[in-house]
């Protein structure tokens, strides 16, 4: 009898565990959603996939299945925002991943949604356009660098725009040699949306011009990443301008005008 009432007090402190750890839970879903996120990340840098698929979706988890994963070494929380209802968030974190086109680890921004569904914490994994053909095809930097260019960056970060918006980015850049360049940019790929120009034809010793990139963001959601080869003669120097950004679907970010980005 001793032991029924000592194994029933037991259960009745477990009971009183579980509602007070549920209570601290609903008080700061901040910091449940930070948990959650560091678990989630943890197990994917390491590829334990079935582990990090717990913290999956469930409607998303056929395509968290078939993405391509890995190639993350570190990963970083940098910020976190709650819906006014605290049912959805939006986690910006920074990974370290290796970018062969452009022969380094680069720390890039990735923007994750994520909802609460009876008191825990899933990540939304959208479907990702593919990596563009550009990247793919397009060599790591040449041995012969584009030493006649001095761009005002090469790196840019377009933040946080709606699917759907028009995306400029303009990259300029000054020829520093002592002879007239040639400057063509390529970007190889199946999509009628993106375009890429060079300002000028023929950029003389000293002139400026810039490498111009617009793109209807309509097929794209979540993180953008694409890159842009130049090739310049006479000299037949190369190097590659990288974009990056975040397209949040339509219907979770209210429309905003089209606008360039700058630095």
């Amino acid at each position: 009898m001793v032991g029924v009432q000592k194994l029933s007090r037991f259960a009745y402190l477990c009971c009183l565990l579980s509602l007070a750890i549920a209570v601290a839970v609903a008080a700061d879903p901040r910091k449940s959603l930070e948990d959650t996120v560091n678990r989630f990340y943890g197990a994917y840098i390491q590829s334990k996939w079935k582990t990090a698929e717990k913290y999956v979706d469930s409607e998303s988890r056929d395509v968290f299945r078939v993405q391509p994963k890995g190639g993350v070494s570190r990963y970083e929380i940098r910020k976190i925002e709650l819906s006014k209802d605290g049912q959805e968030a939006f986690v910006t974190v920074g990974l370290d991943t290796p970018v062969p086109q452009v022969g380094k680890v680069l720390t890039l921004n990735a923007e994750t949604r994520w909802k609460l569904s009876k008191g825990k914490w899933y990540v939304i994994v959208g479907s990702p356009p593919p990596l563009p053909a550009a990247m793919q095809a397009a060599p790591p930097p040449a041995a012969k660098p584009a030493n006649e260019l001095r761009f005002d960056y090469i790196e840019y970060d377009f933040g946080w725009k709606r699917q759907g918006d028009r995306v400029e980015v303009e990259f300029p850049f000054v020829n520093i040699s002592d002879h007239p360049v040639q400057v063509t940019a390529a970007l190889v790929t199946d999509c009628n949306c993106i375009e890429v120009k060079v300002s000028k034809e023929t950029i003389a010793p000293g002139e400026r011009a810039s490498v111009l990139f617009h793109l209807v963001s309509s097929p794209f959601t979540f993180y953008y990443h694409q890159g842009i080869g130049i090739k310049v003669e006479p000299g037949g120097g190369s190097m590659i301008l990288d974009i990056t950004g975040f397209l949040a679907p339509a219907e979770y970010n209210p429309p905003t005008e089209s606008s360039q980005a700058t630095p």
